[in-house]
This record gives C-alpha cells, structure tokens and sequence, in this order.
C-alpha cells in the first residue's frame, strides 16, 4: 500500500487538496455510527482558522475558492504548531537524552554549562 504524500497548503489548493490536508492533521474525531477518522473535523478546522463550518464546507465542495489570506494563515500556522507536534512525537528517546533533556536541538545544553 502506498502511503500518500504529505500535503502542504499552497496558493492554488484545490478542494481535494484541502481535504487530504485536513484528514492528516493530528488526532481524530468522532465520525458515523461511532467510528473515528484520522485529522480534523470540518469544524475544527474551521473554528481554528476562523472561517464558519458553512464556509470550510464550500471550501472543500469547490463552490467557494479558497482565499488566499486563509492560505496563509494555513502555513504560517504549520510552520509552528506541524512542526512542534512533529517533533514530540518523532523525536526519540535517545535524541532527547543526546539533546540535554529537550526535543529542540538548538536548545541542547543550555544552562548546563560549567560556571
């Protein structure tokens, strides 16, 4: 089975694009008949990036085109928040013990120094 590719917001998204996007968000949500699906709700997605649910629904059926100040607001935020869950979560405990006891790397041995 083949893995797909990370998705990265751009300028010209499309609606499929933005959908995968959000289905490879961290977490899960409650779906149909009790089940659970990989990424973000069409609401928490939304609420995150300060759209109404309506408005993320047309994003993703096409009827809307997907603005460019919500774009940015996409990789500006994947740019912090990406990066840091994917850090804590794919950093292992052999770097973290190599990194002084943090996850970032340009924190290693700060304040350890000898005086």
């Amino acid at each position: 089975m083949k893995t797909r590719e990370r998705v990265r917001p751009y300028k010209d998204m499309t609606p499929e694009e933005l959908r995968l996007w959000r289905a490879q968000r961290p977490g899960d949500y409650a779906w149909k008949f009790n089940q659970r699906k990989l990424g973000w709700s069409q609401a928490r997605a939304a609420e995150w990036y300060g759209v109404s649910e309506r408005q993320w629904v047309r994003y993703e059926a096409g009827d809307s085109e997907i603005p460019l100040s919500l774009v940015k607001r996409m990789i500006a935020n994947e740019t912090t928040f990406e990066d840091t869950i994917l850090r804590i979560f794919e950093t292992t405990p052999e770097q973290i013990e190599e990194y002084g006891g943090t996850i970032f790397p340009q924190l290693a041995h700060e304040g350890t120094g000898s005086t």
